[in-house]
């Protein structure tokens, strides 16, 4: 083989390597221009789950409108050291459906009353 012909061996495998790259980078870029797409729309999330001993919970939630869902604990009950809020955060594509999640903890655990108050002339209980 001369080496004009080496010449254009490797200017082809080149050329053919370049047009590979370009059409893997055309790919990227249609996957990437859908992703963008899909972060601008709304993603809807189900029922948040169930939170024992919640007053009142919403009932859906979305990723635009609606993405915190509040829960408030029945009379009797706290949420103390959470912060009883639930987030529908994005979550996925399922063919063309859009998915979100509930994210988050809601807790509602009976109040504490406290100690007792002392009552006078009371005997101590038998233990």
């Amino acid at each position: 083989m001369s080496w004009k012909d080496q010449e254009l061996k490797t200017e082809r495998l080149e050329m053919a390597r370049l047009a590979l790259a370009a059409k893997d980078n055309a790919k990227r870029a249609s996957e990437l221009e859908k992703m963008w797409e899909d972060s601008a729309k709304d993603y809807p999330c189900d029922a948040p789950p169930q939170v024992n001993h919640a007053a009142s919970v919403c009932k859906t939630g979305n990723t635009r409108y609606s993405m915190k869902c509040a829960v408030t604990c029945a009379k009797g009950y706290n949420g103390k050291g959470t912060r009883n809020v639930l987030r529908c955060r994005k979550q996925g594509k399922f063919g063309s459906v859009l998915y979100g999640e509930w994210k988050g903890m809601a807790v509602c655990i009976g109040a504490s009353c406290g100690i007792p108050p002392k009552i006078k002339k009371a005997k101590a209980p038998i233990q």
